[in-house]
């Protein structure tokens, strides 16, 4: 029997192995890179507001909840952005609501659908 004096063979594969790895997670880093959004998260999208659908559980018109939220058909907003932030404000200001939520149903071209789910406060009926 012959002992192995020299352990550069299992050395070399080892280290083949790990450089197709490291070229492996490069490539794939490159590409997640390349198909992430160009524009900033920061400074958002311009769109003009097409329409706005209110779901949820709610006892008033939805068009009473859209004008409460300050928000106009045809009104150029910024997502995200200032516009939102702002409607969610008002909408809590009043104190009707407990949960508001600003949904993208979509976007075609410069126009954005929006959806505002929002769930009433409990009311008190009777003592």
């Amino acid at each position: 029997m012959e002992k192995q004096v020299n352990k550069l063979n299992k050395i070399s594969v080892q280290i083949k192995h790990i450089k197709i790895v490291l070229v492996t997670l490069f490539i794939g880093t490159i590409s997640q890179l390349q198909a992430q959004d160009k524009t900033p998260f920061d400074q958002g999208a311009k769109y003009i507001l097409a329409n706005v659908d209110v779901t949820g559980k709610i006892s008033y018109n939805q068009q009473t909840v859209v004008t409460f939220s300050g928000l106009e058909k045809g009104q150029n907003i910024t997502v995200p952005g200032e516009e939102i932030s702002n409607a969610i404000k008002k909408l809590g200001k009043l104190g009707l609501f407990n949960e508001i939520d600003f949904y993208i149903n979509k976007i075609e071209g410069d126009s954005i659908y929006l959806q505002l789910n929002i769930s009433e406060l409990p009311k008190l009926s009777e003592v």
